[in-house]
């Protein structure tokens, strides 16, 4: 998959300074941790003695998350027939699980901006993670997968490696980049040549260190190659192909360059054809808008 933005590289590269994914990931957790309000949202959805009451009373001390949350559930991305006025409305129309990956995906697009990565457009990454997530909720759709929101959340956080890997190595992750414009070869793999890792391994590790569950972790870890694990094939497969779809969103599109983007493999998981993708492509636009609106505004945006 292609990266998010198109940084310089510069000339006299020095030698990777971590030998390993999680090497690096250990260097930025102090830098990259997440915000309060979502901690306190999943010690109790976490707590099996819990009470709604107490997932309301964890989101609502933030106005900011509770605000954007509210607007997310009254878009076209729950499409609910009444308007829901607060919180506790939202939790009861929709659960506490799906109440706790929106409040993972708005609080993420607040916080995770580490200052000192000048390499990376932040904004311009947001917009592109925001594209994969919307994807991944509508694919999820196609398979008829009943927690579509948490495909919302893993397609926003599928090239969250690449914040860790601009911040640690940008002069490395940049030559990866253009490496892989000028060759048109896969970014992972070059990444993996001049790394020795990439932004999907490094994603992995930072979901494992914030203790993610498996379903995210293993499936940022592995959609770059979606047959990499038979327990979540699935999974890596949707987000395999919201990634494919994120970055050729504003190209014209064809059959042709849907094959020739997205792997073999996913298309065999998914049975899916490339005319079910371009008919998906056109229904995401209206949520496309809608999300970006909600989950970049000016409070929001990096």
């Amino acid at each position: 998959m292609r990266p998010d933005s198109s940084p310089n590289t510069s000339m006299g590269m020095p030698k990777p300074r971590y030998g390993t994914a999680a090497d690096l990931v250990a260097s930025v957790k102090t830098l990259l941790t997440l915000p309060d309000v979502y901690l306190r949202v999943k010690a109790v959805v976490e707590d099996p003695d819990s009470y709604l009451t107490d997932l309301v009373n964890a989101i609502s001390v933030d106005p900011g998350i509770t605000a954007r949350l509210l607007r997310l559930v009254n878009s076209a991305h729950f499409n609910l027939c009444v308007p829901v006025e607060n919180i506790r409305q939202a939790v009861n129309l929709i659960g506490m699980k799906p109440v706790h990956d929106l409040v993972l995906a708005t609080t993420l697009t607040s916080t995770l901006a580490p200052a000192g990565s000048k390499a990376l457009d932040m904004r311009t990454f947001w917009v592109n993670s925001v594209r994969r997530a919307v994807y991944a909720r509508l694919l999820a759709g196609c398979c008829n997968v009943e927690d579509r929101d948490r495909f919302f959340v893993v397609g926003l956080l599928s090239q969250i490696g690449h914040q860790v890997m601009y911040l640690r190595l940008p002069e490395q992750t940049s030559a990866a980049f253009q490496a892989s414009v000028t060759t048109g070869s896969a970014l992972a793999s070059t990444e993996n040549a001049i790394l020795g890792f990439n932004y999907a391994d490094v994603g992995g590790e930072l979901m494992r260190a914030w203790d993610m569950p498996d379903s995210l972790t293993e499936t940022v870890r592995g959609h770059v190659e979606p047959d990499s694990s038979a327990r979540f094939a699935l999974d890596m497969a949707i987000v395999h192909i919201a990634d494919a779809l994120a970055c050729i969103h504003e190209q014209e599109v064809d059959r042709n360059l849907l094959l020739s983007e997205i792997s073999p493999v996913a298309w065999q998981i998914m049975n899916l054809t490339p005319e079910d993708l371009l008919s998906l492509r056109d229904q995401a636009v209206e949520e496309l808008d809608e999300a970006l609106g909600i989950l970049l505004s000016a409070d929001a945006a990096a």
